[in-house]
């Protein structure tokens, strides 16, 4: 247990160090910032573009509602995707420079590694999810005079951090199986479309993970999610399932 706390405070450094968690919250805390902008002035900004005679504030009434679905459906995205980028060559970079050997050698075991990269990971999204998710309700109560529902927004976040937290997963297992970034990178991508396309087929789509992207927003702008309980449950196995894997198969490639 010692060399499973060892090993997680050195994935906090190489975390820090390699900027992984400043990449991720330049990206998050953009969109935080952004989105509530845009949303506000997208009106006045059409209107000076194209002019008075078309009316574009009558069609493009805006409130915080609009602001918040910009703003997850980025995360959502662009997040996510960075999600999937930063961490898709974590654990290949440690086969490649043989660090595992090493670990395996001091006493720190498969499922401790996959572990322990994966808890560092997800919390480090959960910090910056959270601060991202207090600056865009700021900024949206500053420019709208309201956040709608403290619990719809924090029941909404917790689906979208679900949602990456299963990016995540994803993304180390596809680092564990892989032999090249190149191949996690579009190994990782495609199971990310995947997981987009899966959500748009109609019947099948209302029961996928994927479909938390479009609950989140629901549930954060006070709408129901009738299916919510399947698209967790979904997502969390499908999580456990690539972690254990991604245990399994890294215990093979070192015995």
């Amino acid at each position: 247990m010692r060399n499973y706390f060892t090993f997680m405070q050195k994935e906090i450094t190489e975390n820090l160090r390699t900027k992984r968690f400043f990449a991720l919250a330049c990206v998050f805390f953009l969109f935080a910032m952004l989105s509530p902008l845009m949303i506000r002035y997208m009106p006045e900004i059409m209107e000076a573009l194209l002019g008075d005679d078309l009316n574009f504030g009558f069609f493009m009434t805006t409130t915080w509602r609009e602001s918040y679905a910009d703003f997850f459906g980025s995360i959502a995205t662009f997040g996510g995707l960075t999600v999937i980028l930063v961490f898709m060559g974590s654990i290949l970079r440690e086969r490649r420079n043989n660090t595992i050997d090493l670990l395996v050698t001091k006493g720190l075991n498969s499922a401790q590694f996959i572990m322990a990269k994966f808890t560092i990971a997800a919390i480090g999204i959960f910090v910056i999810f959270a601060v991202s998710v207090a600056i865009a309700a700021a900024y949206t109560y500053a420019l709208f005079e309201s956040i709608g529902y403290i619990s719809d927004l924090i029941a909404g976040s917790a689906v979208l951090l679900v949602y990456l937290l299963l990016l995540l997963a994803i993304a180390l297992f596809f680092s564990t199986v892989a032999k090249s970034t190149a191949i996690a990178a579009v190994l990782s991508l495609g199971a990310y479309f995947l997981l987009s396309i899966l959500s748009a087929i109609p019947r099948i789509g209302a029961y996928s993970p994927g479909n938390l992207v479009s609950a989140n927003i629901n549930i954060v702008t006070g709408f129901s999610v009738p299916h919510l309980p399947w698209n967790l449950a979904g997502a969390i196995a499908l999580s456990a399932l690539l972690i254990i894997f991604a245990i399994m198969i890294l215990d093979k490639q070192e015995s």
